[in-house]
């Protein structure tokens, strides 16, 4: 670890400012366990969040039933036709 340490170090000039050496340690602790540095999450939290809120948008409004709507055997809605009378619509069903 002492020799990985010491060629990550050699990569850096030495800094004018003695503060500056941590820094540099720092990153030199980064890249030899290679640790990632985390970026920015909020974006991407954000943008989960944007999806989420739109995913679920609709179900907060009330929902229509349909077991108002007759629905013949064939599954078709015969509610809709105006103007035709029940022989008419039979005739059309083919029954």
């Amino acid at each position: 670890m002492w020799n990985e340490l010491k060629k990550e170090f050699s990569i850096y000039a030495k800094p004018a400012n003695p503060k500056d050496y941590a820094k540099i340690l720092n990153r030199s602790h980064n890249a030899i366990f290679n640790i990632k540095p985390v970026g920015d999450k909020g974006a991407i939290s954000a943008a989960q969040k944007k999806i989420q809120v739109a995913s679920h948008a609709g179900a907060s409004a009330p929902t229509r039933t349909n077991s108002s709507r007759p629905i013949n055997s064939q599954g078709l809605r015969l509610d809709m036709l105006k103007g035709f009378s029940d022989e008419e619509k039979a005739q059309m069903l083919g029954t």
